[in-house]
């Protein structure tokens, strides 16, 4: 009898149970300017996507790629705050939770469909010996017009820039980073 009930309990409570809809939204990211970050960036909204109240409730870190600066994220769409929401309103919200929370070291942009071709730009520095100067060489060039993306290397001494030739060039993202107080060998002076 006991067996009868339960069969019975469960062929009519399941279809009432809605089943997750899984969406994933994939971005690009800045602040990913030396490897460690993501492990910053992937330890940060798995700590706030446990938190049952978060900004970040039951989103998923899925990917990070340092190489292209890209995040993926996977969350239910049904859930709120992303029910009848389009992609780009999940990542404004996304978004700004995570500038929030990460004092706007990260953010995320929609990814650009038909990139430009980028030109690597390596620029030798001096002087950066800690994380912390490495971000300020970092923010002094990151949101450049024409800079898709960009790394810096305090321990090689190096700025690597992607950088789109149609909008700015080597000698910009040089002036950028002398107004930001960073040093270079003799060779890279501007």
């Amino acid at each position: 009898m006991m067996r009868l009930f339960m069969f019975l309990l469960i062929v009519v409570l399941l279809p009432l149970a809605s089943p997750v809809v899984a969406a994933e939204l994939r971005c690009r990211v800045t602040g990913l300017f030396q490897p460690d970050r993501v492990d910053d960036l992937n330890r940060l909204v798995t700590t706030l996507a446990d938190e049952p109240a978060g900004p970040l409730a039951g989103v998923q870190l899925q990917a990070i790629d340092y190489r292209t600066a890209t995040v993926t994220f996977r969350y239910n769409a049904d859930a709120p705050p992303y029910v009848n929401r389009s992609p780009q309103q999940v990542r404004e919200h996304l978004d700004r939770a995570l500038r929030g929370i990460s004092r706007q070291s990260f953010k995320l942009f929609p990814i650009d469909e038909h990139p430009p071709p980028l030109q690597q730009e390596t620029i030798a520095v001096a002087g950066l010996d800690c994380k912390g100067c490495a971000y300020a060489t970092y923010k002094s060039i990151e949101l450049l017009a024409g800079v898709d993306r960009a790394t810096v290397d305090f321990a090689a001494g190096r700025v690597v820039a992607w950088i789109d030739p149609k909008q700015t060039d080597r000698e910009t993202v040089i002036t950028a980073l002398s107004g930001a107080g960073v040093a270079f060998p003799s060779a890279e002076s501007p």
